[in-house]
């Protein structure tokens, strides 16, 4: 996979592991077409994360705009946003051109509902419309 890996309408992204964990941290969590608060209707669901480990564990989560993730950009033409989640927390902010391209990088923890070791982590678009980027899955 090509960092950041963008997960679009009808796609899916795979990242395995061996680890044993309580939690998983999505390192990215932003979508560069659509995203709160510049557009997409807000608590929208908009992917899955399904979790697997050892011994059949199995579970999901449903990333929502505005909760889970926010729009990547901090300019709306030529006003400053602050784009932030409910849930997540910006992890970097980077800038090709202070006044025109500014960035975030957001990160979420998903807490899963018993230690686990990890066998798969796979994302998926619902199909409304966003680009996530995701830099890294880690537990």
């Amino acid at each position: 996979n090509s960092v950041p890996t963008v997960i679009s309408d009808n796609t899916i992204c795979n990242f395995y592991g061996t680890e044993e964990t309580e939690e998983i941290t999505v390192v990215g969590a932003t979508s560069i077409t659509k995203g709160f608060p510049v557009s997409g209707e807000y608590g929208e669901d908009a992917f899955e994360i399904s979790v697997h480990g050892e011994n059949g564990f199995s579970e999901k989560y449903i990333m929502k705009n505005g909760v889970d993730f926010t729009t990547a950009y901090t300019l709306l033409g030529s006003s400053r946003i602050n784009p932030v989640a409910k849930n997540a927390t910006i992890f970097a902010k980077f800038s090709y051109d202070k006044n025109f391209e500014n960035y975030i990088v957001n990160k979420i923890d998903i807490k899963l509902s018993s230690k686990v070791k990890i066998t798969e982590v796979v994302i998926t678009s619902l199909g409304r419309g966003y680009d996530l980027l995701i830099y890294g899955i880690y537990v």
